[in-house]
C-alpha cells in the first residue's frame, strides 16, 4: 500500500494514526524513589520544635514528560500516618534538590499537611505543588525533590515504606498528578474507529482476507495505528492489514498470550515466566527492558487482560488461591522502566475476578471496575479506595460481562451486566446506582458516536439487537428476533455496529436496522473483533490472523467540494477530488483508493487540515 500524508502544508511518508481530541484530564499515580524500600518515611520533631531527621521525597516525573502535557491541572501529595502515636503533626513541604540539603532558599513552603490518628489519610495540593511540577517538567531531567518538614513539637511520625508488595500497598506515600494534552494519541483497544467511511457502492460488501499466511498467531492481535500488532512463533510482529511486515519479527524469549499497547507506543507482554517485557513500536520493536512479577504469590494466575491507562499506570486482575486486584506503577528512576510497584491491591474471595478491570476515560472520575464472583469493584485508580458497591445483588453463578464505562451528563457511568438466560444490568456512577434492568445482554459497548453528550448502550437482548438509553437504561430501538452475538460488538464512525455470531458477520445502523448480513465459513464461534484505522475488522481464529475488509466496488467514487468532511474516510476503486476543492482547517480526511486517487485543479490543503492518501 502507497501513502501520502499531508498536514498543515507539509507533505511526508507517514502511516495514519486514529487520533481524537482529548475528552479530559489524565491521571498517573507515581511512587518515590531514592528511598530505602524497607524504611518507612519517618518525620520526627524535638522538644526545640526543630525536625530531627531528613525527610524527603523524590519522584520521576518521565511518565508525565512523555504524555507531552500542555497543562498540569493538578498535583496531590497524599501520605497515611502509620504510627500509633497521640500527638498531632503539621507538616510543611518545600521544594528541594535531588542531594536533599534542605528547602530551597528563594521560596516558602508549597504545601502543609496536619496528621491527627494513626491511619489517618493526608492530602496537599494547591498551586504551589501544581507550579513545582510544571517547572521540574520544563527544566528537565524532569525529577520533582520535596523537602518534608515537622512544624510540631515532640512529633515522631511514620508514614508507610514503598515496600515492593502488602497488604498495606495503599498506604505507601504517592504523588498523584492530573493533566491535559493537546491530543490524546493513545490507540484504543479496536472497538470503534473514528473514521465515517463513505463507499463507492453500499451496502457494504464484506471479504474475508487471511492476512499474512505463513504466520502462526500466539496471542490475540492488537492494534497501533493502521497496523496490526501480534505475537507470533516466538517473534513480535507488526503487520499491515494486507499482510505486509513492517519490520523482521522481534525475538522475545518466554512470550505469553497477554499483551497491551500504551499511549506512547509502548508493547507490554506479560511473559510465561512472569516478567512483563517491553518494546518500541516506535522504534522497529526495540526491545526496551523487562520488569519482573516478583511480588505476585506463586499460586497466583495472571489470566486477565492487562490494562495500561492513558496515564501510565497498569491494573490487572488474578485468580487462583490468592486473588487480587492490582494497581501499579512503573518504577522508572530517570530511564527505562525497572520494575512494577504496585500502589494498591485489593482481595477478593478465593476462585478470582471473573472479568478484566476497565479503567475510567480521560476525565475528572478516575476509576477502576471489574466483576467479580462475590460483587462489584469501584476502586480509585490511584488509592484502592473502594465505593459502597454492596447493593450489586447478582446471582453468584451467572457469568460477568466486562464492565464498560463512558463520560456522562457530570460524572462517568459505568454498566455492569452478568447472565445468560437470566441476568442483570445496571448503571453505577459516583458511587450511586442509578438504575437497574432484569436483562440478559451479550458482552455490551457504549456508543457516543453520534451524539456524544447523549450516549447509548448497544448489546444484543432477548435475540434482538437494542439500543438503551445510558442515564435511563430505556430501550431505544430494537432490531427484529432471531439474534445472538459470538463476538463483542465494535461500532464504526457512524455508530454502525458490527458483530459476528457462528459464521455470519452482521453491520447494524444506529436506528436498530440491518445493513448488511455476510455469511463467512471457517471462522469459529466465539471471536474477538477489532477495528484497524482503515476500516478492517482484525480477528483470529486458532493461529490464523484475518481481516474482514469491506470490498470496494468497481467504479470511481468522485468527492465535491461540499462533500469533504472532518472525519471521513472515502473508499472506491478510483477516488476523484473535484477540482477547486479545498480541505479547511482542522478538518481530517482519508482518501483510500484501491486503484488510484487522483486531485482536479485548485485542489488546496489549508494549514492546520490532515489528509492521509492510500492506494492499494
Amino acid at each position: 500500500m502507497n501513502k501520502i500524508h499531508v498536514a498543515a502544508l507539509l507533505i511526508s511518508c507517514a502511516g495514519l494514526a486514529s487520533t481524537a481530541q482529548a475528552s479530559g484530564s489524565i491521571t498517573t499515580t507515581l511512587l518515590p524513589f531514592k528511598t530505602d524500600p524497607s524504611r518507612d518515611l519517618v518525620i520526627s520533631a524535638t522538644e526545640k520544635h526543630v525536625s530531627s531527621n531528613t525527610a524527603c521525597l523524590h519522584f520521576d516525573l518521565g511518565p508525565v514528560a512523555r504524555s507531552h502535557p500542555t497543562k498540569i491541572t493538578g498535583a496531590t501529595l497524599r501520605v497515611i500516618g502509620t504510627s500509633d502515636v497521640q500527638n498531632t503533626q503539621i507538616v510543611r513541604v518545600f521544594e528541594t534538590n535531588e542531594q536533599c540539603t534542605g528547602p530551597k532558599t528563594d521560596q516558602g513552603s508549597i504545601a502543609t499537611w496536619t496528621i491527627r490518628a494513626s491511619g489517618e489519610e493526608a492530602r496537599t495540593s494547591g498551586d504551589g505543588l501544581v507550579d513545582v511540577v510544571a517547572e521540574a517538567l520544563k527544566e528537565g531531567p524532569n525529577t520533582l525533590s520535596l523537602f518534608l518538614r515537622s512544624e510540631s513539637r515532640n512529633s515522631n511520625w511514620s508514614y508507610g515504606s514503598i515496600t515492593l508488595v502488602s497488604e498495606d500497598s495503599d498506604k505507601k506515600p504517592r504523588l498523584i498528578v492530573t493533566f491535559e494534552v493537546d491530543r490524546d494519541t493513545s490507540i484504543a483497544s479496536g472497538d470503534t474507529t473514528d473514521w465515517i467511511f463513505y463507499s463507492a457502492g453500499k451496502p457494504p460488501v464484506v471479504d474475508r482476507t487471511q492476512i499474512f499466511t505463513g504466520l502462526l498467531a500466539d496471542s490475540e492481535p492488537l492494534i497501533h495505528g493502521d497496523d496490526v500488532i501480534v505475537i507470533a512463533g516466538g517473534n513480535v510482529e507488526r503487520l499491515s492489514t494486507n499482510g505486509a511486515r513492517r519490520w523482521p519479527g522481534v525475538t522475545i524469549s518466554n512470550p505469553g498470550m497477554r499483551s497491551a499497547i500504551d499511549r506512547q507506543g509502548r508493547l507490554y507482554n506479560v511473559g510465561s515466566d512472569r516478567q512483563i517485557r517491553l518494546f518500541d513500536l516506535e522504534r522497529n520493536g526495540e526491545k526496551i527492558g523487562e520488569m519482573p512479577l516478583d511480588f505476585l504469590p506463586n499460586d497466583t494466575k495472571l489470566d486477565k487482560e492487562l490494562t495500561v491507562a492513558t496515564g501510565g499506570n497498569i491494573y490487572f486482575a488474578t485468580s487462583g488461591t490468592h486473588s487480587y486486584i492490582y494497581g501499579l506503577t512503573p518504577w522508572t528512576a530517570k530511564a527505562a522502566p525497572k520494575q512494577l510497584l504496585p500502589i494498591w491491591r485489593t482481595k477478593t474471595t478465593t476462585g478470582g475476578v471473573a472479568t478484566n478491570v476497565v479503567v475510567s476515560p480521560p476525565g475528572p472520575d478516575f476509576m477502576t471496575y471489574t466483576l467479580a464472583k462475590e460483587g462489584f469493584f469501584a476502586l480509585d485508580a490511584a488509592t484502592g479506595t473502594k465505593s459502597d458497591t454492596s447493593e450489586w445483588k447478582a446471582d453468584k453463578n451467572w457469568p460477568r460481562l466486562n464492565p464498560v464505562v463512558s463520560a456522562g451528563p457530570e460524572h462517568e457511568y459505568a454498566i455492569l451486566a452478568a447472565g445468560s438466560s437470566n441476568g442483570i444490568v445496571r448503571a453505577f456512577s459516583h458511587g450511586a446506582w442509578y438504575w437497574t434492568q432484569d436483562l440478559a445482554v451479550s458482552q455490551p459497548t457504549i456508543d457516543a458516536k453520534t451524539n456524544p453528550s447523549d450516549p447509548s448502550i448497544v448489546a444484543i437482548a432477548g435475540g434482538r439487537f437494542v439500543r438503551l438509553d445510558l442515564l435511563n437504561g430505556n430501550e431505544r430501538c430494537h432490531s427484529d428476533a432471531g439474534l445472538a452475538a459470538t463476538s463483542n460488538i465494535i461500532l464504526d464512525g457512524e455508530s454502525n455496529a458490527y458483530f459476528w455470531n457462528n459464521g455470519t458477520f452482521y453491520i447494524y445502523g444506529p436506528d436498530c436496522k440491518l445493513i448488511k448480513e455476510e455469511p463467512l465459513r471457517d471462522l469459529g464461534e466465539n471471536l474477538t473483533l477489532r477495528f484497524a484505522a482503515d476500516g478492517s475488522v482484525i480477528t483470529r481464529h486458532g493461529t490464523t490472523l484475518y481481516a474482514l475488509q469491506r470490498r470496494v466496488a468497481d467504479q470511481t467514487l468522485t468527492i465535491d467540494n461540499d462533500q469533504i468532511k472532518d472525519g471521513y474516510a472515502y473508499v472506491g476503486n478510483a477516488v476523484r477530488v473535484s477540482a477547486n476543492t479545498t480541505l479547511t482547517a482542522g478538518t481530517k480526511t482519508l482518501l483510500r483508493g484501491k486503484q488510484s486517487v487522483g486531485f482536479g485543479n485548485g485542489f488546496q490543503v489549508e494549514s492546520g487540515a490532515e489528509l492521509s492518501v492510500q492506494v492499494q
